[in-house]
């Protein structure tokens, strides 16, 4: 195996298990279907993952899938795997136990794998005041524009409590204006979880600050195979600036959601 082909196994995998972070992992003989209550709202942190190689009867698996999670009042929602021509090869077992793909709101059609490889380019002034978080700042929500329990600001918020787990924040005046977090994984990767600037800030360059902050960062500390993948052309223009590469793409951006029998 090329450190090509490991590196790609490390992330992908990593993108299937990186939900125990915030959300209960059910364990099953077929794969693993995460759940929380507290944030139902939050697609990764409720839904199935599927292990191809373990499933003899797809039908099945489904029917499980969807009564485990409309037990809990849930909605079903299956991630597929990471195999190219599954969602083809098997879309019409989908719907015969009520299921439809849909695709999530990106720009992108796949997944754009990006490896942090090179140096940073970018070169703005240090305006901001950039903090790691350590406990959760009520007036992230707010600065955003979002509601206090936004599922995604829940996810942040319940992931502080992992040693490794970095959230940082840039202050502009005392005010948040962007974020970043990323999760050092003992899967032997460092994932960037989010990235966003406040609406209202945006078009200054303050991403670009916090995104070279942060790189730089985890190339002092050692940081392992840093990733993460974009969902526009915005920030992989940022992102690229700050020295990540696309190595491969994937499937992705698509989601099975469980729609009653057909």
């Amino acid at each position: 195996m090329t450190l090509a082909e490991a590196q790609k196994n490390i992330i992908l995998r990593e993108e299937a298990e990186f939900p125990r972070l915030f959300a209960h992992a059910h364990e099953t003989d077929y794969g693993v279907l995460f759940h929380q209550q507290s944030n139902a709202d939050c697609n990764d942190a409720n839904h199935a993952i599927l292990c191809p190689q373990k499933i003899s009867n797809l039908g099945a698996v489904l029917d499980d899938i969807r009564d485990f999670y409309l037990t809990k009042g849930l909605v079903p929602l299956i991630y597929p795997p990471y195999v190219p021509g599954y969602i083809e090869e098997n879309h019409v077992v989908f719907a015969q136990h009520g299921w439809k793909f849909v695709l999530y709101d990106n720009e992108y059609e796949e997944s754009r794998m990006m490896v942090l490889t090179e140096p940073s380019v970018i070169n703005v002034p240090r305006r901001l005041e950039i903090r790691r978080l350590h406990e959760w700042d009520n007036n992230i929500a707010a600065a955003f524009g979002k509601q206090p329990n936004e599922p995604y600001l829940q996810v942040n918020r319940d992931c502080l409590r992992h040693e490794n787990f970095y959230c940082f924040v840039g202050y502009l005046n005392g005010v948040p204006v962007t974020h970043t977090s990323l999760y050092v994984s003992p899967l032997g990767c460092t994932h960037f979880l989010d990235f966003e600037t406040a609406e209202q800030q945006r078009g200054q360059g303050y991403g670009r600050e916090i995104i070279h902050f942060v790189t730089e960062f985890c190339r002092v500390q050692g940081f392992p195979l840093c990733y993460q993948w974009p969902a526009n052309a915005t920030s992989e223009r940022i992102t690229t600036e700050a020295g990540f590469r696309v190595v491969f793409t994937c499937p992705g951006n698509v989601r099975a959601e469980y729609k009653g029998e057909a």
